[in-house]
């Protein structure tokens, strides 16, 4: 009886690890799943179900290749926004992004989940852009070591390939244009204005005349000054 208990008891404890190792209380949200080539997006470092938490030294690695950073430093974000803090490092530099740092004071710890930082960057070409963790400390008030669960390749960007708007057949820059006038026409060096009409290849009055566009406007320049 007492190894059926105590063999209960091993499976449900390893039940429960295996629960807890999926619950992730770090991960890198994006402002843009699937960005396409071109597109700037932002990489948002969120903290969940963490609490006490008074300093932190954080190192990401990025695929340089793949993404580009808008700016040499993080953006701190709402964690911090109304704390007193000190920041030793913080650096966005070589395919690497640096932050280091502390609260101050008492009172200062952060009890609530949210963003740390973000960090906004330009996708340049199609691939699988990963964000590695290579640093990840965090500590209590009393400098104590916080367990923190997450996976080693902290996030995948999928960059996919940049769509190509379908172009006009013909364009208006280049081409020279041949255009018709319909309208009341008493000769061929008046025409009534209230009636005029531009088109391609119309009728007019049983008289089809083609003109190029500094012929029109000599013309009508002609008739308003009359």
């Amino acid at each position: 009886m007492k190894r059926i208990i105590l063999l209960i008891l091993i499976i449900l404890n390893l039940f429960t690890l295996k629960v807890f190792a999926v619950e992730e209380n770090i991960e890198i949200v994006l402002s843009k799943e699937n960005p396409c080539v071109g597109d700037k997006i932002t990489l948002n470092f969120n903290i969940n179900s963490i609490k006490n938490l008074y300093g932190f030294e954080v190192e990401l690695e990025y695929d340089e290749a793949l993404i580009f950073p808008l700016a040499n430093q993080v953006k701190v974000d709402e964690l911090l926004k109304y704390k007193n803090y000190y920041l030793a490092i913080n650096s966005v530099d070589q395919g690497k992004i640096k932050l280091m740092g502390t609260l101050i004071g008492r009172g200062q710890n952060i009890q609530t989940k949210g963003t740390l930082f973000k960090v906004h960057v330009k996708t340049l070409k199609e691939g699988n852009a990963k964000v590695h963790v290579n640093t990840l400390k965090l500590l209590d008030i009393e400098g104590n070591p916080i367990k923190v669960n997450y996976t080693h390749s902290l996030k995948n960007i999928n960059i996919n390939k940049k769509t190509r708007k379908s172009s006009k057949s013909k364009s208006k820059d280049t081409e020279k244009q041949n255009i018709n006038i319909q309208g009341q026409v008493n000769t061929v060096d008046k025409i009534s204005v209230g009636d005029l009409i531009i088109h391609s290849n119309i009728l007019c009055l049983n008289h089809t005349f083609s003109v190029d566009i500094q012929t029109i406007l000599l013309r009508l320049t002609k008739i308003l000054k009359n």
